[in-house]
Formats: C-alpha cells, sequence, structure tokens
C-alpha cells in the first residue's frame, strides 16, 4: 500500500485522527492491567497468525475446488459447502505417517476416532480417517479395517489423511485482523478498511447464494470474486504469520 492509503487504514483502526499507538493503548485499557494484559495480548497474537494463514490456506482450496462447487445444477450443494466453511465449521486435513509394522494407536468406530492410545502421532478424538496412502475407505469400519490390512500384509508404511473439526474460517477473524494490524504497524499490508469489508461481502455473499432457492451462474461467479479478492487481501498478512 503508499503511504497515501496509510490514513485510511490507521483511521479504520482507531477512528478519526487517532494515531496507531492510541489504538494500542485503547485494546491495552480494554484489556485490563498487570500481567493479564501481556497474556492477553500473546494469546491474540497467536490466534492471528494460525487463523489468518489457516483461512487463506482453506479459501485456495476453494479456488482448486471451483470445478466441483460450481458444477452446473449442483449450484447451492457447492455454495453451502463455502458458506458451511466460513460460518459455521470447517474441516481441516492433517496427515500423519505410520511406519510399517506399527500400530495405528487408535479405536475407531466406522471412521471415527473414539480412543487414542498414540498422540504422539497427532491423533485426537473425534477425528475422521479419510484416506490410507491415498485409498479412501466407505464410511462403515470393516472397510476401514480391511484397508488397513492389505496395507499391512504388504508391508507398507500408511500415509494417513485425517479430517477434524474446527472453527468456521471467519469466526472472529476480522477481529483477530485487526489487532494484528495494530501490532505490526507495516503500512505494506492491504488497507485494512477494505480488508474488512472485503470479509463481509464474502460472508454476505456465500448466504445469499447458499440460501437462495435457485442460485444462478452470475451468483456463482460472484462468490469466486469475493473469494478471490479475500486471498489477494489477506495473504499478505498470512504471508507475515508464516514468517514470524
Amino acid at each position: 500500500a503508499s503511504s497515501a492509503a496509510a490514513p485510511s487504514r490507521r483511521a479504520a483502526v482507531v477512528g478519526g485522527g487517532a494515531s496507531l499507538a492510541a489504538a494500542g493503548l485503547g485494546l491495552l485499557a480494554g484489556l485490563g492491567g498487570g500481567g493479564g494484559v501481556e497474556e492477553a495480548l500473546a494469546k491474540g497474537a497467536e490466534l492471528w497468525r494460525t487463523d489468518v494463514p489457516r483461512a487463506v490456506e482453506a479459501l485456495e482450496k476453494y479456488q482448486k475446488q471451483w470445478p466441483q462447487i460450481a458444477e452446473y445444477g449442483k449450484y447451492t450443494a457447492g455454495a453451502n459447502i463455502v458458506r458451511e466453511g466460513l460460518v459455521i465449521k470447517y474441516v481441516d486435513e492433517y496427515t500423519f505417517n505410520i511406519p510399517a509394522g506399527e500400530n495405528f494407536g487408535v479405536g475407531v468406530s466406522n471412521t471415527i476416532v473414539k480412543s487414542v492410545t498414540r498422540p504422539e502421532i497427532g491423533w485426537k478424538e473425534k477425528d475422521e480417517i479419510l484416506a490410507i496412502n491415498g485409498a479412501r475407505p466407505g464410511k462403515n469400519e470393516a472397510d476401514l479395517k480391511n484397508l488397513i490390512k492389505e496395507n499391512q500384509a504388504a508391508g507398507n508404511a500408511m500415509k494417513i489423511l485425517v479430517g477434524r473439526e474446527g472453527p468456521a474460517l471467519l469466526d472472529n477473524l476480522e477481529k483477530e485482523v485487526q489487532e494484528a494490524y495494530i501490532s505490526l504497524g507495516d503500512d505494506s499490508l492491504p488497507d485494512l478498511e477494505e480488508l474488512q469489508i472485503t470479509l463481509g461481502n464474502l460472508k454476505t455473499q456465500a448466504a445469499f447464494a447458499a440460501s437462495a432457492t435457485s442460485p444462478t451462474e452470475e451468483t456463482m461467479k460472484n462468490l469466486r470474486t469475493e473469494i478471490d479478492k479475500t486471498v489477494k487481501q489477506l495473504g499478505p498478512l498470512a504471508k507475515l504469520a508464516k514468517a514470524a
């Protein structure tokens, strides 16, 4: 962003002509005094540094999956996938590697983890096993066990793709982004006010597309446009978060 855009960004944070430093003091006052302030600021910093890259990566995944999301005749289903991830819940994916001959370290019901005996692998209760060495099991436990036995019999190490339900991508993100801008004071970042508007527009467009009786191709194009704008404007902050 140019230096001319900087006052607009600061105004969006604190209002009027107040300085960025004053915004920081206001945030401190709102958080309380003493050691609790430092602890709260540290926790806030941790949140945006994980949540912003998470949101960008998920939106980039939607971009890659767009031919399926915006498939003709399935607009409502596709829009609901995006809306659910943005404002209801999002399923993060993790990869665990099990060396040949080692056990999984979990008890499952169908494909859902019910108990964990090897937490060092990364398992958590309620994880869902999505794939083993690229092959997706059915939703029943027998299919999963057969897939595991086949790989064990072949002496294969196993690469496990796991889904884990997490909070919605936009859950509290606008507030975290604002706190990040206050903390960083980096004038090279995109204008904060424009970014906040884009986040709001993305949420609105996803809700509109998902709730429409018969969403049109134009509706889906508008949703894709808002996803692209959000990735572009939020991307620089995500890069800073990863670099820290």
